[in-house]
């Protein structure tokens, strides 16, 4: 189903309930629409229902849907890119769910937190969240959350170079996904298992090994279709545009552009039936950058002033760097000196803007975990 279905059905679900209705159940449906908003990229409207139950919740005695409208807040502002408040608000969720003994909500709160650590490359404090949950998993025999923390895992021992770990990791998030008969998960499982060929096939063009290289990237190739097929089997909207983006980029790279042309189309079109704004700018950069490869400058300039205006409509920061990245080369090409030095110059400023704002992030992160989490018992090695 996809998710902008699921948001009309939780917002007739709300609408039907009166004002006076009974505030848990009211507060239930408005914390599900809150994720559903971020997961569909629409995370400022997913704040909104985040204000919404926070009201109720304090309007009336309901700790655990305070806590699930931090949870729900957390994704949003994981989604906005915005990590340090995805950690804060966090945090608040794990205090709440830990005063009630939910261990199950503080696992995935916690396995939430992670993945923020992971993008202001706080990678060691990722795999400490990540052990947690995988403790917790192991205690409350939540094996959802433990496939959900050994695909992160995989990728976050990807981003340090550890490639063979996060192999074994990503292939038991597999197992237990197999285990559950859950296949909604899996295209990400399988997506990331491409994106370690991927990696490892970058790291041999690095070392001037251009045919193992290429032959690694025609592996992640096949991997990452066979997460295509099974988005497909499964119905899932949002992975079939996501993965089909993603598809789309690695035939770029492997310079089979007309085929990269027929993925980023359908991807976009798919994305414009989600309504889903990154996936549409990163379709948008992704034809932009196809037809600079094809030397078709004029659409290529184009399709990057597009992205770019959505980008910023979306706030997408790391994106519009990029952007600005593809604009600058498409300039380079056209000869156009002055036009390529202003997007060069707009793309380092944002370059800088993230590396300032994600180490900045790092050490309010390093401080909490200090405060709280690094003496958690949960988070520790089991007695």
């Amino acid at each position: 189903m996809s998710g902008q279905l699921i948001i009309e059905q939780l917002k007739q679900r709300l609408a039907g309930l009166p004002q006076d209705h009974e505030p848990r159940e009211r507060a239930a449906v408005l914390c599900e629409l809150a994720a559903a908003y971020a997961r569909a990229g629409l995370p400022h409207q997913g704040l909104e229902a985040v204000k919404e139950t926070l009201k109720l919740a304090q309007s009336h005695p309901m700790p655990q849907e305070q806590a699930e409208a931090m949870y729900g807040a957390s994704m949003c502002h994981y989604f906005r890119a915005d990590y340090l408040m995805s950690i804060a608000s966090g945090l608040d969720a794990y205090q709440g769910f830990s005063r009630d003994q939910n261990f199950v909500r503080m696992g995935h709160t916690l396995a939430t937190i992670a993945a923020a650590c992971k993008e202001i490359k706080a990678q060691d404090l990722a795999i400490e969240a990540l052990n947690g949950c995988l403790n917790i998993a192991g205690r409350t025999g939540d094996v959802f959350l433990e496939a959900r923390s050994r695909n992160m895992l995989g990728m976050v021992f990807g981003d340090v170079g550890r490639f063979d770990e996060a192999d074994a990791e990503l292939e038991q998030s597999r197992r237990c996904l197999a285990k559950m008969n859950d296949t909604s998960h899996l295209p990400k499982v399988v997506a990331n298992l491409a994106g370690i060929l991927k990696q490892r096939a970058d790291a041999a063009f690095s070392a001037v090994s251009g045919d193992t290289g290429t032959a690694l990237l025609e592996q992640a190739i096949k991997v990452l279709r066979d997460g295509v097929d099974v988005a497909k089997a499964d119905g899932n909207a949002y992975e079939i545009a996501d993965k089909m983006a993603l598809l789309a980029e690695y035939h770029h790279l492997a310079g089979d552009q007309s085929t990269a042309m027929v993925l980023v189309k359908q991807a976009l079109a798919s994305a414009h039936e989600l309504k889903h704004p990154q996936i549409i700018v990163e379709a948008h950069l992704g034809l932009g950058r196809i037809l600079l490869a094809q030397n078709n400058l004029a659409e290529a300039e184009s399709e990057f002033k597009r992205a770019l205006e959505l980008a910023r409509e979306a706030e997408i920061h790391d994106l519009q760097m990029q952007i600005h990245r593809g604009l600058a080369e498409c300039y380079r090409m056209l000869g156009q000196e002055l036009d390529t030095g202003s997007h060069d110059m707009q793309a380092d400023q944002l370059q800088a803007g993230i590396r300032h704002a994600h180490q900045e992030a790092q050490r309010e992160v390093r401080e909490l975990w200090e405060r709280y989490f690094s003496h958690h018992p949960l988070i520790g090695p089991i007695a």
